[in-house]
Order: structure tokens, then sequence, then C-alpha cells
């Protein structure tokens, strides 16, 4: 019986696939505990339009990063903290900071998850932070922290 997996089940097949498999091992195992269900027109066509939604949002999303990436490449993105006298910060900046200032001051929207700080930022100065939304992707960031508050 020819069946499309609904989920992965290991050693069998993957989400998606349309596999050839036993009458009674379809019926009594994949299709009873919704792991798959038998491949006829209809469910190929419903995995052929999940398959094309997918890569739609697939284009979008890397349209999206790529966009992201060209606006922030050598950018410079301005934070005022806490610093003593030798220029020391009270507090490190956080990616959570960073992203806050870039939607603020760049109008881009960006993951923290995306933000990737090589040394904690602790003093005063010019640092650089790296933003990699997709493999492949990268765009370096420069941060300009001043004394103030």
């Amino acid at each position: 019986m020819e069946v499309v997996f609904l989920k992965d089940v290991s050693g069998v097949g993957r989400k998606g696939e349309t596999k050839q498999v036993s009458d009674g091992y379809a019926r009594n195992f994949l299709i009873n505990n919704g792991l798959a269900i038998m491949a006829n027109s209809q469910a190929k066509s419903q995995l052929a339009a999940q398959a094309q939604a997918k890569a739609t949002r697939q284009s979008f999303q890397e349209s999206m990063a790529q966009s992201a990436v060209d606006s922030l490449s050598a950018a410079t993105v301005d934070l005022s903290a806490k610093a003593n006298p030798k220029g020391h910060l009270f507090a490190a900046i956080t990616v959570e900071m960073i992203a806050h200032a870039v939607k603020e001051q760049l109008n881009v929207v960006v993951a923290v998850a995306h933000l990737h700080v090589v040394q904690p930022i602790k003093e005063v100065g010019n640092h650089k932070v790296l933003y990699k939304p997709l493999a492949g992707l990268e765009a370096e960031l420069n941060v300009h922290i001043i004394s103030g508050e």
C-alpha cells in the first residue's frame, strides 16, 4: 500500500514522503497512530500544495534576511550606558539592548538570536556585532557605546 507520511517514522519514512509499505503495517500501525494516510490523488495534491507553500515561505524569509543584511552592513548604532571615569560600564550591553537600538535607529527588526557578540561589551567605545539570520548570510554591525544616562 502506498502511504504519505504525516510525521517522521524512524527507519521507515520522513514527513511528506510517499512510500510503499505492507498493507498490514499501513492499516494497523501507521494510519491508526496518525503517522500516515493512504496516498490517493487528494493526499498527493495536498502534499504538493504544502511543499509549494513551504518553498514560498522560505523564499520570503530569505529575501527579508537579505534585505536586513544589506541594511545592517557597515551600519552604526549608538548606545549610551553608565560608566566609571575609566570607561568601564557598570553593566554589560546585552543583545536585547542592541536589537532594540537597531529597531529604533535603523528601522530594521532583528531577532535577538541572530545577533552574536564576539566578546561581552563592557567598555565605552566601538564594538563589532555579527548578524547571522541564515546560513551563508552575515553582516557586521558597528555598535558605538558612549558614557551617559
